[in-house]
């Protein structure tokens, strides 16, 4: 065995003893704490000062970093008068910065004051204090992003700040654009800078150095033109809603020209803004545009400013609906021919009905071949001879976008394709991508229009070099609009594969649609079904065809309101042919609708009419009605095929129809039907019970169970939620003495009334049950029903889920001898007892049962040990586990015996607790011991953030959710270990160390 195996193993080794993790370099370590502190982001539970509150040795190396000190994100919401903050919040600012040292500053702060008028001096008190803080650190602010009160940015700057090195500036205001305001930031020189909700004055700002300007709210004409003229290295900017309602035009009357703008992205509010700015800017280096505004725009003041400019544009990004009448396309399309070497041209139409552009711009695609040109007048008023100039429409082109509301219309696209030249048939343009979306909007619901089939084969010649992306949404959902193929999602279309899928055999393609629905199944969205009919005709009268497409059916309260619906119902139904149904009707009104009852029973009777009509071939019915629809439903035909049948009776609690009581009558509907599985919510249902083998009653009289199980001889699963005694005579029931199960193996129970658990145990025996779960839903329990149901069951019970916070405290002890069987035992809702140590009774009987057994004469007359032969424990509880008999629950002390091992391979523990319930060292050490054992020890805890004296009141409140991970699976340590085993044994030391570490002081 190698010195390093021999050490792992020896416990008392110093080379065991010293935790694994601080035998790193410090370098090493830091570099560590860098990658976490770079995966911080800022709204999560993550920080940095949780580096300081593992041990003293990170908390020294943390502190003494301080690259990751450099970033940091302040946010403060003031909330009235309690919003008054304490000096140690501005002493945690300030020692967060002076960790930073001397390093470049990334601040992101945010403040925000009350709506309160009496406080809002107050609050802006604090906000200059943050401010100034700031402002100490000037000269280190690399990136600077403020969100304050426009009384609090004057504040901004220092006039002792000698240098700067500030990258990237963002000022977010409190959009009140009344008066206009002024800072101290001129000894700064940013790069990129963002203005919004403020009307800052452009001489508040050193603009030499800026080469990339957003202003995207309400930017005022003059201070745009201004800002023009002493920004010279500008290349890319944004102006949106550019206007003159907060300001003059004075700088109007004189030209500006700017030789570095290569981008420029502008939207107008007001014609008068446009014709100002078009008529005096000039870009000569501008090669990407984007324009836009909220009112109609003249396309000649365009055209004049690119000829002006004399710029060689290569993107250009408009609305078509800004230029729509025929005076703009007049002047607007012909003003794409000068646009030679343009290669991107993106346009979108907000409209939902088509505008002229289109059908202008596909004759200006063809107007340079004979056959599509000559004299006289062409489209709208737009004559040919405008635009034939010897040369094609942008012949550059290399990707084309279109996105609206209106119908597309798809015979433009193979004209893109057209020869450049007459003479040179190869000779096109260099298209590569080619998108098209049309949006959804009320005006198209019925007029989704597909791509032709001839154009689509046109398009096939293309698809190897270019990119198409095809999509139109109705509905919701998101179709290609090829009219071959049809794939859910916005994936670029193939249109060679469209014509290969029309080719195949009927047989085929329905195999195709099966496989779609059993994927695409939402219930958000239309059935997959009728998509597929929406796609074209071949399609549809595939899919119309196809029995198997149509044998589920899902209704909703909103699909149940009208006669037509029941008809549309029997018309799906009638496509399934005579194949087995699912069926599923819920007349449950959603939180947002409105419903009312008379509306409710006619839709829901019509609607349950028409399902009845193919009741012999119902295999799998669901039904969410209100009780007296069903009371008052006919089936026209036995139901021979069901087998799953699920009914509930809920519609409204509120509503006086909601009427299951104790005395309500059964419904007699369903009473020849034999399903195997059943569901039933409140509602009392005969059927032939003989045949069940599944059960779920949820809302149940305790009669009621009596009743079916005195019928259901063949049930071997059975849930049971809320039963309740309902004052219900059972003496009847009980005549024939203790009611046997004699097939039933897995029961689910929980009781809603202190009454009914007695009830049941002392009426019920269930010989072959083998899995229990009972549960008093927080109604205390008492073990003596327990034990009476367990004596007279005389079953070999495997598994047993119980809630220990319903019985009294120690009373589980009684139990362990009717455990000798249990494999699996899960333990919920322990809960902490000060007074004593009564709640761990159990514990430690399972631990050293000689501890307890002698106090009670049931346990001493019972063989040791208990649960002999568990192999999985599962606790979770709201108090820490008695770590100290943990040891003994794998290992149990056996009086005057060898201790018993017990067969355990999973154990799970996990405590929602405020404070970690750290498991001592030596137990740890013991668990060492079990190799074969998963364990899986957690902790968990819901906490607010907030100060114990009145640190942030008012401010933002946090919520996080913490889990630690206690445990590992630990792998044998034998003397032929491999390298994986040896790391995993260092770990679990390593865990060890780390635990005693955080062990409170």
């Amino acid at each position: 065995m190698s010195s390093s195996t021999q050490n792992i193993d020896a416990p008392h080794s110093p080379q065991y003893i010293l935790p694994y993790f601080d035998q790193l370099p410090t370098e090493l370590i830091s570099k560590i704490f860098m990658i976490y502190a770079s995966d911080i982001d800022q709204m999560g539970s993550r920080s940095l000062l949780n580096l300081g509150a593992v041990c003293r040795r990170w908390r020294e190396i943390a502190w003494s970093m301080p690259d990751i000190w450099s970033k940091v994100f302040i946010s403060i919401v003031m909330g009235g008068r309690r919003g008054v903050l304490p000096e140690v919040f501005w002493d945690l600012i300030d020692e967060w910065l002076d960790r930073a040292q001397e390093r470049p500053l990334d601040i992101c702060a945010r403040f925000q004051c009350s709506e309160d008028e009496d406080t809002v001096d107050l609050e802006l008190h604090h906000g200059k204090r943050l401010v100034d803080i700031l402002n100490q650190r000037s000269q280190q602010w690399s990136y600077l992003d403020l969100a304050l009160p426009n009384a609090l940015i004057p504040r901004l700057g220092s006039p002792a700040c000698a240098s700067s090195q500030l990258h990237t500036l963002k000022i977010l205001g409190d959009d009140d654009l009344r008066s206009s305001v002024t800072t101290s930031l001129t000894q700064h020189t940013p790069r990129i800078v963002e203005i919004s909700g403020v009307d800052l004055d452009p001489i508040s700002i050193n603009w030499t150095s800026v080469v990339d300007v957003n202003l995207p709210f309400s930017s005022r004409l003059d201070h745009v033109l201004e800002l023009l003229l002493i920004a010279p290295q500008i290349i890319s900017c944004n102006f949106s809603a550019i206007g003159s309602r907060f300001g003059g035009a004075s700088a109007a009357q004189s030209p500006v020209i700017h030789h570095a703008i290569e981008e420029l992205f502008v939207t107008f509010s007001d014609q008068g803004s446009e014709a100002v700015f078009m008529n005096v800017a000039t870009f000569p280096n501008l090669k990407r545009l984007s324009i836009g505004a909220e009112i109609d725009l003249n396309p000649r003041r365009l055209r004049t400013f690119l000829a002006r400019s004399a710029c060689v544009l290569t993107s250009l990004s408009f609305t078509e609906t800004n230029y729509c009448d025929n005076l703009a396309l007049e002047h607007f399309v012909p003003l794409l021919f000068d646009l030679y070497a343009l290669e991107r041209l993106y346009i979108t139409n907000m409209w939902p009905i088509r505008t002229n552009f289109l059908d202008a711009f596909r004759i200006a695609l063809t107007a340079h071949l004979d056959g599509f040109g000559g004299s006289g007048l062409g489209l709208h008023g737009i004559s040919t001879s405008q635009l034939i100039r010897g040369r094609p429409i942008l012949p550059s082109l290399r990707v084309f976008s279109w996105e609206g509301m209106a119908p597309f219309p798809w015979e433009i696209i193979p004209l893109f394709f057209v020869p450049l030249d007459t003479w040179h048939v190869n000779y096109c343009r260099p298209v590569q991508s080619i998108s098209i979306r049309c949006q959804e909007s009320a005006y198209r619901m019925e007029n989704l229009r597909f791509i032709p089939r001839d154009i689509l084969l046109r398009l096939a010649q293309a698809a190897n070099q270019v990119d198409f992306d095809f999509v139109q949404q109705l509905d919701g959902q998101s179709y290609d609009c090829t009219s071959e193929q049809r794939e859910v999602g916005r994936r670029p279309i193939n249109p060679a594969a469209g014509a290969s899928f029309h080719s195949l055999p009927v047989e085929v393609v329905a195999m195709a649609f099966k496989h779609y629905i059993d994927c695409a199944r939402s219930f958000s969205k239309p059935h997959p079904s009728l998509t597929l009919g929406k796609i074209c005709r071949r399609w549809r009268q595939i899919a119309w065809s196809t029995p198997h497409l149509w044998t589920e059916l899902v209704i909703f309260h909103r699909h149940a309101m009208t006669p037509t619906h029941a008809e549309l119902a029997r018309e799906w139904l009638g496509r399934s042919s005579v194949h087995p149904l699912m069926i599923e009707f819920s007349n449950l009104c959603e939180e947002d609708e409105e419903c009312e009852w008379e509306g409710v029973m006619s839709g829901c009777s019509q609607m349950l009419e028409a399902l009845s009509e193919c009741s012999d071939r119902w295999q799998s019915l669901t039904l969410i009605v209100p009780s007296y629809s069903l009371k008052t439903l006919t089936l026209l035909r036995p139901s021979p095929l069901l087998t799953h049948l699920s009914l509930d009776g809920r519609w409204d609690e509120d509503n006086p129809a909601f009427d299951f009581l104790p005395d309500s009558a059964i419904i007699p509907t369903f009473l020849n039907c034999t399903p195997k599985i059943v569901k039933i919510a409140y509602l009392k249902v005969d059927l032939n019970w003989t045949s069940v083998t599944d059960l779920t009653l949820d809302f149940v009289d305790i009669a009621e169970v009596l009743r079916v199980f005195r019928s259901a001889s063949n049930l071997i699963k059975c849930t049971l939620l809320g039963v309740c005694n309902c004052g219900s005579d059972i003496s009847a029931l009980m005549e024939g003495g203790l009611i046997r199960c004699q097939s039933l193996e897995s029961l689910a129970i929980s009781f809603s009334d202190d009454g009914s658990p007695h009830i049941f145990c002392s009426s019920i025996s269930l010989p072959a049950l083998k899995h229990l779960s009972y549960d008093g839903q927080g109604i205390p329990l008492y073990v003596e029903d327990l034990e009476l149901f367990l004596t007279q069951s005389s079953c070999v019970l495997k598994s047993l889920l119980i809630n220990e916070s319903e019985f009294e405290d120690g009373s589980l002890v009684d139990l362990a001898p009717f455990f000798s069987s249990l494999t699996e035992l899960r333990i919920l809702g322990g809960h902490y007892d000060s007074s004593g140590n009564d709640s761990d009774s159990l514990y430690q009987l399972l631990a050293d049962p000689s501890q307890l057994s002698s106090n009670n004469a049931l346990l001493s007359s019972t063989t040791l040990p208990y649960l002999p032969n568990l192999e999985t424990f599962d606790w979770e509880g709201n108090m820490p586990y008695p770590w100290k008999t943990l040891p003994g629950l794998l290992k149990a002390a056996v009086p005057d015996a060898i201790p018993h091992r017990r067969p355990l391979k999973y154990v799970k523990i996990k405590c929602n607790v405020d404070e970690i319930p750290y498991i001592p060292k030596d137990i740890l050490q013991q668990l060492l011991d079990f190799s074969d054992v998963k364990f899986e020890l957690t902790t968990e805890r819901n906490f607010k953030k907030i100060d114990a004296a009145p640190y942030v009141p008012q401010t933002a409140v946090r919520f996080f959710f913490r889990r630690h991970r206690l445990g590992l699976h630990i792998p044998p340590a034998t003397t032929d270990a491999t390298d994986t085993h040896l790391e995993e044994r260092r770990k679990i030391q390593g865990l060890l160390l780390l635990n005693e570490a955080l062990l409170p002081t």
